[in-house]
């Protein structure tokens, strides 16, 4: 009898003591089933308005030993049980389908109207430099299917509207797929009835995709059109929701691109510079015939499209992808680099928030104006070049792709700074410490050792500098 006390004293203890040693100390450590990164352990810089009593419980609930592994019996328990879902991304809607967990109605703010002027500005500097700019505004799986909700769950969706008004208000060019897939959802799944809650499928991207090709057309027939022959149509079983261990048994659209192109992303991806947050990027080029005389897309996206630029490569004859969050606000970087035919700026309903696209850099953003209509309407060109009596100092970074042209000491009142290199205009950004910076490909640089150097005074006066490369 002793003896069995003893094994169980021993066993007990040892529960006991399991969730500690098997303590999770990775500092950088990405949870699966909250899709979050976990609490740090506590330093000063970690505790930075924090309250230090607060932040070491939950470091300590985040890195209990074996904490996933009991969420996820817990959760598997709840669903065979009680046909419950509680996770904390996910929950059941009616007849089975699954949705991100529910949140407060969004109410429309100062922000979304900052956010629709934001937009129209980008498309002025597009325009401005002959290039065509669109907003692709793609609806969330609430709304494509808002019948199947959680019973009792009054979803509103008015800020949109709102939102919309501004858009049509402000004259921006914008593309809104939500009731063209809600229509298409009443024949067909264009979001999965459970696998991937937060995003299209195959089939709801190549609808999508191609009713924003098709509106784009109607204005420049270069964009191609996307063709169901163009594909592959496969599909593939889903055995669990993605960032969680829940099980599920569905079978999902896997579209499989048959156009020939190349993915030249590898050349570029380690010098354009992106967010560290979202650094989502690519680069593919269309071998097809039909696309030779089709167009140049630069593409701010977000994860609708991430993973699927098969809905994307078809339609023209390149297409770079840039992770739009926070990164379209520079967009003049990437405009200078690329310079493309076409800009889309795609966004998901559920993505206007701060944390994606700062308030504060929007309220800051001053784009510059195009050089040419500024000299034609605006200012004064002084063009005597002895009249630079300032110090400046010229720095080139080279790299295998890019080369970064770093301008210093100009004077104070330099608003807006351009180069211009055979009949093409390129724009300087504001760097730190009073410099000017350009990124543009190596190659501009190559073609032309005589660039002229041209800023705009805040006193809206334009003055001129050659610069020779030896």
């Amino acid at each position: 009898m002793k003896q069995l006390r003893k094994m169980f004293i021993i066993f007990f203890m040892t529960l006991l003591f399991l969730p500690i040693i098997f303590f999770n100390w990775k500092d950088d450590y990405i949870s699966t089933i909250d899709n979050r990164a976990l609490k740090k352990f506590p330093k000063k810089e970690n505790l930075a308005g924090s309250d230090i009593t607060d932040y070491i419980q939950n470091y300590i609930n985040d890195r209990i030993g074996g904490r996933e592994k009991i969420i996820n019996l817990y959760i598997n328990l709840n669903d065979k049980i009680f046909n419950l879902m509680e996770h904390p991304t996910y929950t059941y809607g009616k007849e089975g389908y699954i949705f991100f967990k529910m949140k407060r109605n969004i109410e429309y703010q100062e922000y979304h109207r900052k956010f629709a002027e934001t937009i129209k500005q980008i498309q002025t500097y597009c325009e401005e430099r002959g290039v065509s700019f669109y907003l692709v505004f793609n609806p969330e799986k609430k709304y494509v299917y808002s019948e199947y909700l959680p019973k009792g769950v009054n979803y509103n969706r008015e800020w949109v509207n709102r939102f919309m008004i501004d858009l049509k208000e402000l004259g921006v060019n914008f593309i809104d797929n939500s009731d063209f897939l809600k229509e298409k959802a009443k024949k067909d799944f264009v979001f999965n009835k459970k696998y991937d809650a937060g995003h299209w499928n195959d089939l709801g991207a190549f609808l999508g995709m191609n009713n924003v090709y098709e509106k784009i057309y109607q204005k420049n027939p270069k964009i191609l059109l996307l063709s169901e022959d163009q594909y592959n149509k496969l599909s593939k079983l889903e055995g669990s929701l993605p960032v969680a261990y829940f099980k599920i048994n569905e079978e999902v659209p896997n579209w499989e691109l048959k156009v020939n192109y190349e993915d030249i992303s590898e050349q570029y991806i380690n010098e354009v510079k992106r967010n560290s947050s979202f650094p989502y990027f690519n680069y593919y080029r269309n071998l097809s015939q039909e696309a030779k005389g089709s167009l140049k897309l630069l593409m701010f996206q977000g994860s609708y499209l991430n993973s699927r630029g098969k809905f994307v490569i078809p339609a023209v004859k390149e297409y770079i992808g840039i992770h739009n969050y926070q990164n379209v606000l520079d967009i003049p970087y990437y405009f200078n680099i690329f310079k493309p035919d076409l800009i889309v700026f795609e966004v998901a309903e559920y993505t206007l928030l701060d944390p994606y696209f700062s308030y504060e850099k929007m309220n800051k953003l001053d784009l510059p104006p195009f050089l040419d209509e500024y000299k034609k309407s605006k200012a004064k060109l002084n063009t005597d070049i002895d009249s630079f009596n300032y110090d400046f100092n010229f720095q080139i970074e080279h790299g295998d792709k890019l080369s970064k042209i770093i301008i210093s000491g100009l004077p104070k009142e330099a608003k807006y700074l351009y180069l211009s290199s055979k009949n093409k205009i390129y724009d300087f950004m504001k760097g730190e410490n009073e410099t000017h910076e350009l990124s543009i490909l190596n190659e501009v640089l190559e073609e032309n050792k005589e660039f002229e150097i041209y800023y705009i005074t805040d006193k809206e006066q334009i003055y001129k500098f050659l610069v020779r490369l030896d």
